[in-house]
């Protein structure tokens, strides 16, 4: 890639730094299971064929006790052998993405910063992939806009450092969705490229999380609004077959090297907590609790999911609150963005908006059926309608003052700063703590 180009994106390349550097800050804080994790990362470790050392459970160099909920894995997915993927709830390339990082880098000790280290090299690809998409419709300007203000999602920044599946749902789906715009405009030799390449991504997604998949069905919808023929949905019937195909083979070899067996489970623990105490330091780490919600509670930010809490019981100290909210200056525009989005793609006829509002229903009406059907749902299944959301809040503010577009700009800045959850850097910025801490890590080792 020559310089010419970089410099020609280059503040689209210095949010992408800011982006890196604040996510992989603290990255293993705290070194615990958090959501989810409790069975990913026991999953990882052992589809890597690995007995590590259990984590010690402190935090600044202190013995830790565990609150909240606990896991007995042979209750919950019975009988697994050493190498299996035994989360036969979801796909195993996630996962397998992990435990190849954690084989690599960390195969004797459990390490949660190589656990979640691919999460954020995702969220870079899927920043990546929104910034391509917003380029195709709009100035660069404004396409660095909105991967800024995706950057500063709450929700999307927990998921983006956190071992979890849906970031590389997102990361390889985005991608796809990118290449299959992208191909759309090019002539047979490159299309044929950016196709192929869209098919992968869409693959890995799919082989991730099922809901990968949407982001193919996304863009062929807008592709047959944009291009109503018959040699437009004759490329897209071939195209399904080939992500069928593709997916299928990937998913075949992933099961030769994964899949179940009846083996007797192997005797490892990696959540190894113990309940300990020291005098004038005393933290509780409570696990992640996930109230059930409704699509509709989602558009007002309600009910959000309190994913890990650390606290001094004795001083009633706040340490770390990592919630997974989505950032108000986003959500709260919701409603009125949408409707904006279905006036300008009906009576404009503007293509973003069509885009942004076949992609947001996409990605959040679905839920509502199972909902009716009385399955739970969570804030977190609405990550993936942040995205269209921010492409429409981007487009939106193009034809606002720029004054107004700064002040938003701060306002979404500011909130990801006031719901930052490591409230412990206080002690370290001010000098005020009452007990004795160690030097500070950047990643929070």
């Amino acid at each position: 890639m020559n310089l010419k180009l970089l410099r020609s994106h280059w503040v689209f390349i210095l949010i992408l730094s800011v982006s890196l550097l604040t996510r992989l800050a603290l990255i293993a804080v705290p070194a615990m299971p958090v959501f989810d994790e409790v069975v990913y990362a026991v999953d990882a470790y052992n589809m890597a064929y690995l007995t590590p050392a259990p984590v010690q459970s402190q935090f600044l160099g202190h013995p830790i006790a565990v609150a909240g909920a606990t896991y007995d894995f042979t209750e919950i997915y019975g009988n697994y052998s050493l190498g299996q993927d035994f989360n036969i709830e979801h796909p195993p390339l996630a996962k397998a993405i992990m435990a190849l990082s954690v084989r690599v880098f960390s195969p004797n000790v459990v390490s949660y910063f190589w656990l979640r280290v691919p999460s954020v090299i995702m969220s870079m690809a899927a920043l990546i992939g929104l910034y391509g998409i917003a380029l195709l419709f709009v100035e660069r300007k404004f396409a660095s806009l909105a991967a800024l203000i995706l950057s500063f999602d709450i929700l999307f920044w927990v998921h983006s450092r956190f071992a979890l599946l849906d970031i590389y749902m997102l990361g390889f789906m985005i991608m796809g969705m990118w290449l299959m715009l992208k191909a759309s405009t090019q002539q047979v030799t490159h299309y044929r490229a950016y196709m192929g390449s869209s098919i992968i991504f869409f693959a890995a997604a799919t082989l991730s999380k099922v809901l990968g998949i949407a982001g193919f069905f996304i863009i062929a919808l807008y592709l047959l609004i944009q291009n109503r023929s018959w040699a437009t949905l004759k490329k897209l019937i071939w195209q399904v077959t080939l992500l069928f195909i593709v997916t299928s083979v990937g998913y075949t070899v992933l099961l030769q090297f994964f899949g179940l067996s009846h083996n007797p489970i192997t005797q490892f623990n990696l959540m190894n907590y113990g309940l300990y105490a020291r005098q004038n330091w005393k933290l509780v780490l409570v696990l992640g609790v996930a109230p059930i919600s409704q699509p509709w509670d989602w558009l007002f930010n309600e009910k959000a999911i309190h994913y890990a809490y650390v606290y001094d019981p004795t001083t009633a100290m706040s340490m770390i609150d990592i919630w997974g909210r989505i950032n108000p200056a986003i959500i709260f525009a919701a409603i009125p963005m949408l409707i904006l989005s279905a006036y300008l793609m009906i009576g404009k006829k503007d293509k973003l908006s069509t885009l942004c509002f076949i992609w947001f229903m996409a990605m959040w009406l679905p839920y509502i059926i199972p909902t009716w059907l009385g399955q739970e749902q969570f804030l977190h299944h609405m990550l993936a309608a942040i995205f269209p959301l921010t492409l429409m809040i981007a487009n939106w503010l193009r034809t606002q003052h720029k004054f107004f577009v700064l002040g938003y700009t701060a306002f979404v800045i500011g909130a990801w700063i006031w719901y930052y959850p490591y409230a412990y850097l206080w002690l370290y910025l001010f000098n005020t703590s009452p007990y004795t801490l160690p030097a500070l890590n950047f990643f929070g080792f």
